[in-house]
């Protein structure tokens, strides 16, 4: 017989932009930056205030890949515990 989820169990985990800087020890405009270019994955809901989150896998995959292009006066660089640096923290 197969397993049951229960409904929470089936939801990813959504993260606010601010999670992700936080976990990844950036400031939060890259996290910005980072979903407006596509490399990191987000879902958006619309309304005045646009609401972002990200799925919690995001920050995982981001800081396990290889570092993204740099583009004009970005500097991102390999944290000593694994994270991305993008500017000052």
């Amino acid at each position: 017989m197969p397993e049951m989820r229960t409904r929470e169990e089936s939801l990813p985990v959504l993260l606010t932009p601010r999670e992700v800087a936080s976990t990844l020890r950036v400031d939060l405009s890259p996290v910005y930056r980072w979903i407006d270019r596509g490399t990191i994955g987000a879902v958006q809901f619309g309304g005045v205030r646009h609401t972002v989150r990200i799925p919690a896998a995001e920050p995982v995959r981001l800081s396990a890949s290889p570092k993204p292009a740099r583009s004009h006066g970005e500097t991102l660089a390999s944290s000593p515990r694994g994270g991305l640096e993008d500017g000052a923290a």
